[in-house]
């Protein structure tokens, strides 16, 4: 192989490096904010869960307020 064709490679190969670490490090930083989000998005999940006694009583409680309200500015 001559000599030029060699160096040629070389510095192709020198110049893809950079590129291809920097792509697998952008890869990499891709799926871990995806794991990341997966995990915030089963906490939520988890949280919503066990909230959901307390949410579901306020509303009937904010319900009731709303009729007590209404029934005393009508009288």
């Amino acid at each position: 192989m001559p000599l030029w064709i060699s160096a040629l490679l070389q510095a192709l190969r020198d110049l893809m490096q950079p590129f291809l670490a920097y792509m697998l490090g952008k890869e990499q930083l891709r799926r871990k904010q995806a794991e990341e989000n997966l995990e915030l998005q089963e906490s939520y999940e988890k949280l919503d869960e066990q909230n959901k006694s307390y949410r579901d009583r306020g509303k009937s409680g904010l319900l009731e307020r709303l009729r007590k309200r209404r029934n005393a500015e009508a009288k």
